[in-house]
């Protein structure tokens, strides 16, 4: 595993992509109909800027952002391929105004009728997209709740206009999932999860879990039942009744079975929450480090 350099300048990465003419090589490499290219393919691709000026430049983003093959062409290393990734994911919906909002230009939401029916009305739920915050929320237009509200990259929302409500499913449930297991979805960081005791739900009082980012700003939130209904006896418990998580919209997972919580000790945290189906319980102890045991 390669050592971190802890003097090195945290800022330099960010230099590296200051020129247009590097982020042109980088742009070309991130485009090109073949996995690497050659020295004067690539420069002819950006241009043919000049010999010299082009050689330099290259030879900063090698290294970092570009990577020499066995067989000296160049294509774009695992960070250059992020930052290709960020620049079209940073790309605005159609119809929503490009580039940083001002007091005259506010970026337009989109909205969209997802194939989710509400459950308790059974009306189709709308997703809305504010490209002005980069969040998604989802509301039943009969009840006027709203069920669910997450960040989503701008770019997505007119790349998966014919099938958005599987891909703000999955993007969502494996948010939750990457940020639960400990990897941060932003810089692939370490993060570690705690019980908001002091928060709510939107418009309930359940428990609320922040997953932190140890290494960037990245943070995700979720409640303390969506995060049961992710573990292990809890899944067996919901398959015995013939229950599959997967196959239901994240955002209506919280109507197929919510527990009761109880907080048994504060000093340390711990909770019990209590599942309850055709009759059946399960209960499960949630620790301060968000273990879940097991106890009847």
């Amino acid at each position: 595993m390669p050592v971190r350099d802890d003097t090195s300048d945290d800022r330099e990465p960010f230099a590296l992509l200051a020129d247009e003419l590097r982020l042109e090589i980088i742009r070309t490499l991130g485009t090109a109909d073949a996995s690497s290219l050659s020295f004067s393919v690539l420069r002819e691709r950006v241009g043919n800027p000049d010999s010299g000026r082009f050689n330099y430049h290259l030879g900063k983003l090698t290294g970092t952002f570009v990577r020499r093959t066995d067989a000296g062409e160049y294509a774009l290393s695992s960070a250059g391929c992020r930052v290709v990734g960020a620049i079209v994911a940073a790309e605005f919906p159609s119809g929503a105004a490009s580039g940083p909002a001002s007091d005259s230009t506010q970026p337009t939401p989109e909205t969209a009728t997802l194939e989710s029916p509400c459950p308790r009305c059974d009306t189709a739920q709308v997703a809305t997209y504010d490209p002005a915050v980069e969040r998604v929320s989802i509301r039943c237009p009969d009840c006027a709740e709203l069920r669910s509200q997450f960040g989503f990259p701008p770019g997505g929302w007119d790349a998966h206009a014919d099938s958005l409500t599987t891909v703000l499913d999955r993007w969502f449930t494996d948010t939750l999932r990457f940020h639960a297991d400990g990897i941060c979805v932003n810089c692939t960081g370490r993060t570690t999860g705690r019980i908001k005791t002091d928060s709510a739900m939107y418009d309930d009082d359940e428990l609320r879990l922040a997953f932190d980012c140890e290494r960037c700003p990245n943070r995700v939130s979720f409640t303390l039942s969506l995060y049961l209904l992710f573990q292990p006896p809890v899944v067996a418990f919901l398959h015995d009744h013939g229950i599959d998580p997967r196959a239901i919209d994240i955002w209506n997972l919280k109507f197929v079975l919510t527990p009761t919580v109880q907080r048994v000790s504060t000093a340390p945290l711990e909770l019990l929450a209590e599942f309850e189906r055709d009759g059946d319980r399960l209960r499960v102890r949630v620790d301060s480090e968000l273990r879940v045991d097991v106890v009847e």
